[in-house]
């Protein structure tokens, strides 16, 4: 009997040794987004995703076991690509953008620790301009910042010092692309941005 409840203590605190805790950070990750457009009046028949690159910095504030903060400031490429006559005419929007997110975390008893996130971000635009058969003409009535949503799951391999991150979230824009003459224009188009988002990055605890 003393060995039974030996070997469960023995066991118990083998478990709570490996019991993987996330602990607070900072890293980088590099975005491959598939990004496009929505609203009433995107047409869809001229509307295709295209593949655009980003770039993040974070810092992630751990509370306990299960909650976690984390600002980003990243660069982000948005817009979308159509065929015109043959050839592929894209629409590129560049953005830093700032994100807080409000993370869940599952701890597990190896080195592999999930979660799910969401929170708000804001953009301020940087370059907009569309590109149709290697010429490039910039795009003067774009609204110069956006908004919305961002949620997703990630999963950390911890490695070394940190660990290594993974990602896949899902951005929705909120605020009309378009920023008209209000005398010209009685309502601005309908036409929203949207991604979805794989990230990779390394986090270093701290």
């Amino acid at each position: 009997m003393k060995k039974i409840l030996l070997s469960s203590l023995i066991l118990i605190l083998t478990f709570t040794t490996l019991a993987n805790e996330p602990k607070s950070g900072a890293g980088i990750k590099l975005h491959l987004n598939m990004v496009n457009q929505y609203g009433d009046d995107v047409n869809e028949d001229f509307s295709d995703p295209r593949n655009a690159f980003g770039a993040t910095g974070f810092v992630s504030f751990q509370f306990g076991k299960y909650f976690s903060l984390q600002p980003e400031l990243s660069y982000m490429s948005r817009g979308n690509q159509s065929e015109v006559s043959g050839e592929t005419a894209t629409t590129q929007l560049d953005y830093f953008q700032l994100a807080f997110f409000f993370r869940f975390t599952i701890p597990t008893n190896s080195p592999l620790t999930p979660s799910f996130f969401f929170g708000p971000s804001g953009a301020l635009n940087i370059d907009a301009k569309s590109v149709y058969n290697d010429e490039e003409t910039d795009l003067d009535n774009v609204r110069v910042y956006d908004a919305g949503p961002i949620f997703g799951a990630g999963i950390d391999y911890q490695i070394g010092p940190g660990a290594i991150v993974a990602e896949g979230r899902y951005y929705m824009g909120l605020l009309k692309l378009g920023e008209y003459d209000r005398l010209t224009y009685s309502n601005e188009p309908e036409i929203y941005n949207k991604a979805l988002e794989f990230a990779l990055g390394y986090k270093f605890n701290l």
